[in-house]
């Protein structure tokens, strides 16, 4: 009985701290969800810092002292992007009825002291008012010959610079009066938590 009664309190003192620990992290991702912390660059040809931020939730890899800079975007039917750049037959067909298009936004990533294993680009989003592009891991491979054999983290060594394509797919995309690819509104959302930040491309 003597031991019940042990095993009993034991039982207690750890359900107490899961309920502790569960409403700690509850509190701190409300605090983070309730902040307006969004920040808006512009695409001055110029390095903007990730700074003490994540891709997205989950992600465990600090982003503090990586810097992005954005060289160039070009827009692509999906038919020409497979054949011209990705350059490969056997990817799985992709319906032109879904798939519009294709950007490909080359960047540039400097590790200005970062001793993490390198960065998940893949995790970077492409936005406009009304729609989200996001990177088509199969293509980001095959067209990024520095990525590691892990296919995810760009590795970018302390002082060095390197570049890559991110190939965002255009989904559902139906151009009316006054509004092309060529024109839309795009930024290019690079952190999610605890601060958000976006590059103004156009």
């Amino acid at each position: 009985m003597k031991y019940k009664k042990i095993l009993y309190i034991l039982l207690c003192i750890v359900a107490l701290m899961w309920m502790i620990r569960v409403i700690y992290i509850q509190k701190v991702y409300a605090k983070i969800l309730s902040q307006d912390n969004v920040y808006e660059y512009e695409n001055n040809g110029e390095y903007i810092p990730f700074g003490d931020n994540y891709t997205a939730f989950g992600e465990f890899e600090n982003l503090d002292g990586y810097y992005i800079k954005v060289n160039d975007i070009e827009f692509y039917d999906v038919k020409t992007y497979m054949e011209d750049i990705v350059k490969t037959d056997e990817m799985r067909y992709y319906d032109e009825s879904v798939v519009y298009g294709v950007y490909e936004v080359t960047v540039s990533i400097k590790n200005d002291g970062n001793s993490n294993d390198g960065i998940r680009l893949p995790s970077i989003e492409l936005k406009s008012d009304d729609y989200v592009c996001y990177v088509n891991y199969d293509w980001y491979m095959l067209i990024n010959d520095m990525v590691d054999e892990e296919g995810s983290l760009a590795n970018v060594e302390k002082g060095c610079e390197k570049e890559y394509k991110l190939p965002f797919m255009l989904t559902y995309y139906r151009e009316s009066f006054g509004r092309s690819v060529e024109t839309d509104n795009l930024w290019l959302s690079i952190t999610l938590v605890p601060d958000e930040r976006w590059i103004k491309i156009r």
